[in-house]
């Protein structure tokens, strides 16, 4: 152990003596320039942005600040309200040749009957956060027979239909589709089986379920109004109109007729 020790010692010396050696090589080398061994400023070695109270610290402020400014959200003392919609039964009788309507024709659309449910807006002079409808009743389905086709339409807007192919000829306005009889008068539809049309569903938001044609069965319309911010707009007015439109082609005994409907609709909204 005692000449390990004498061993490393003598290494140290050779390590100390080396460096002594080229320090005074580089002295030799600079003789006669002295120059000042001057610190860098204190403020200058971290960047102004970077200064905090202690370390560790450095833009906390900042971030804190930002999330401090952030706005608070309207809709969290949001009112939740419920309206029942309804429409009354409907018995064939298609108003063929009157006003806009067309003459009887075989699978084509030539007349229709609009019924309307007119209401306040609870929202009115307010903001509307959401808007959703309700299609049970104590756990069940609504239940739904019509022919031969149908339109659920809000404040213009077609919400859900039995016939795609009908609805593919109504005018657009961005993402929502316009009820416009005009658009369809006369036109091939399908009045064997159903088609249905949903807003929202060719973007994977909305779903609806819809009976075949003259057959009872399930009606329901799973849809997030709020993810479509110009149908809000237009239901923040004054006044709110749903529709259930009847289309018919030939049949006096079955067409432009449907089984009495209701549901609710959602409001959450802030007055």
């Amino acid at each position: 152990m005692l000449g390990l020790a004498l061993a490393c010692a003598g290494c140290f010396q050779s390590i100390v003596t080396g460096s002594f050696a080229e320090e005074e090589d580089a002295g030799e080398a600079d003789a006669g320039v002295d120059l000042p061994i001057v610190p860098p400023p204190v403020d200058a070695a971290l960047p102004v942005d970077a200064v905090g109270d202690g370390p560790g610290e450095a833009g906390v402020d900042l971030a804190v600040d930002a999330a401090t400014d952030a706005p608070p959200d309207p809709c969290e003392d949001a009112i939740d309200r419920r309206v029942e919609v309804s429409f009354e039964r409907l018995l064939p009788d298609c108003p063929w040749g009157e006003d806009d309507n067309l003459l009887p024709a075989q699978e084509r659309a030539t007349a229709r009957i609009e019924q309307s449910f007119d209401f306040a807006s609870p929202s009115a002079g307010g903001s509307l956060c959401a808007l959703r409808f309700d299609f049970t009743r104590g756990g069940e389905a609504v239940e739904l027979r019509y022919d031969d086709n149908f339109f659920l339409v809000m404040d213009g807007v077609v919400l859900a239909a039995s016939d795609r192919d009908l609805v593919a000829r109504l005018p657009r306005e961005g993402d929502l589709v316009l009820w416009q009889w005009s658009a369809i008068a006369g036109a091939t539809m399908n009045v064997t089986s159903v088609r249905p049309y949903c807003l929202g569903e060719e973007a994977g938001i909305g779903s609806c379920l819809v009976p075949e044609t003259d057959s009872l069965g399930a009606f329901r319309l799973n849809l997030p109004l709020e993810r479509f911010p110009e149908l809000l707009a237009r239901a923040e007015g004054a006044d709110v109109r749903i529709q259930f439109i009847t289309v018919g082609d030939n049949d006096p005994e079955r067409d432009c007729s449907h089984g009495g409907v209701s549901f609710e609709l959602n409001y959450v909204f802030v007055p």
